[in-house]
């Protein structure tokens, strides 16, 4: 069930218990949990007053004197918590949504059985079992259901430290060649490193951008890939940031992973370390949320990041923005300009076993709750396989390959 589906048929649980119809909102719950609350109903029955009095059903009668907000808000919780801290403690409707869910698993028969004891336990039971089969995360990121992985195990690297603003800082640190972590797309190094030094290259110059210009006038090692992954969208933190580059013949990687919420500090300084040193930054989307994210996230942990002028060996890269050359392109002949449907139609490659983007926030949390790091494992798949998909659409982009909307 969506957040907002979970709000409006709360709500009507609320309108319901208040207006004292107790087979309406017996027939509502047994619609989404398949059995009866008979015990929510008798205490729906004898009025807030005897509700509220029950011990383990106190959250009933606020529910039907106070409304939905103050029922199902649990502000001591860790899992409110971590909600709130992921969506910025914007205090938006939204917000307020997420951390009514519980993080959203389980729907409205799951959260009845978390507040409101024996009753809500029988009608979760449906419920759940629709839950745990849709998601196994073992199936997304290796390993045995029930069995917990390290971070070691899961995404081998090491800690490193860097310099930020309280001093030196930790992260953890997972990087190597693509070639030796995805050996069946080792071709496209070649092919990237053949282009970039003028092979095959057949673009319009004059109607092409400056930034995919100075890219073409680059060798193959000037240009870094970035891409991000965030707890939410504006005003969430930045736990990964992944880079990735053509040294000495190879395609290398560096991804750069916070443990925890403490070391987005040095995660950031991380990468302004990184980004002076390339000739060209190469995104997707990245005008519009990469850099606006590293940039209010490094305003709020009081990283710098380097200048837009000034000498070329301390400033920022000239940014290419692989969207932004993907729309006036494509827009028509494809059924839209998002990176996976790029990668599919011109990189003429498919996913198989990737973490859905609107599901990363939640595994992320996850791991930070209880250490397990199976699905961390499938996050990093995910970013590393995003900045490939942009090597080889800047090899497209320079030999003008047409698109394919079959």
């Amino acid at each position: 069930m969506t957040v907002r589906r979970f709000t409006i048929e709360l709500g009507k649980l609320t309108e319901l218990l208040a207006a004292g119809d107790v087979a309406g909102a017996q027939k509502l719950l047994d619609r989404h949990a398949g059995r009866p609350a008979r015990r929510v109903g008798r205490l729906a029955a004898q009025g807030t007053k005897d509700a509220a009095s029950d011990s383990g059903t106190r959250r009933v009668g606020r529910l039907a004197a106070q409304g939905t907000k103050d029922a199902i808000s649990d502000s001591g919780t860790r899992r409110d918590r971590l909600a709130r801290r992921s969506l910025g403690e914007a205090g938006s409707p939204a917000a307020q949504d997420v951390v009514a869910a519980g993080g959203g698993d389980g729907g409205l028969a799951a959260i009845l059985a978390r507040r409101h004891g024996e009753a809500g336990r029988a009608a979760a039971d449906g419920s759940a079992e629709d839950d745990t089969a849709a998601e196994d995360p073992a199936s997304v990121a290796g390993g045995a259901a029930g069995e917990a992985v390290s971070l070691a195990d899961a995404c081998p690297g090491r800690e490193v430290t860097v310099a930020t603003p309280l001093g030196e800082r930790a992260y953890w640190l997972v990087d190597g060649a693509v070639a030796d972590v995805l050996p069946d797309e080792a071709p496209i190094e070649a092919e990237y490193a053949a282009v970039l030094r003028g092979a095959r290259q057949r673009f319009d110059e004059l109607s092409a951008s400056a930034a995919l210009c100075h890219l073409a006038d680059g060798g193959p090692g000037d240009p870094l890939f970035m891409d991000i992954e965030t707890c939410g969208l504006s005003g969430a933190m930045i736990f990964l940031v992944g880079l990735m580059r053509f040294t000495d013949g190879r395609l290398v990687y560096a991804q750069h992973l916070a443990r925890d919420y403490a070391e987005e500090t040095a995660v950031l300084a991380a990468v302004a370390e990184a980004l002076p040193s390339a000739g060209a930054l190469v995104t997707f989307n990245g005008k519009s949320f990469d850099m606006p994210m590293i940039r209010e996230r490094s305003i709020i942990h009081r990283v710098e990041l380097p200048p837009a002028d000034g000498p070329p060996e301390g400033r920022m890269p000239p940014h290419l923005d692989l969207l932004h050359e993907a729309r006036p392109r494509w827009k028509g002949q494809l059924p839209n300009c998002r990176l996976q449907t790029l990668e599919s139609c011109l990189c003429r490659r498919a996913r198989s076993g990737d973490i859905p983007g609107g599901d990363i926030p939640d595994a992320y949390h996850q791991f930070v709750r209880e250490g397990d790091a199976r699905r961390l494992r499938a996050i990093g798949r995910h970013n590393l396989l995003d900045m490939l998909t942009m090597v080889q659409l800047v090899c497209i982009l320079l030999t003008s390959c047409e698109a394919d909307g079959d």
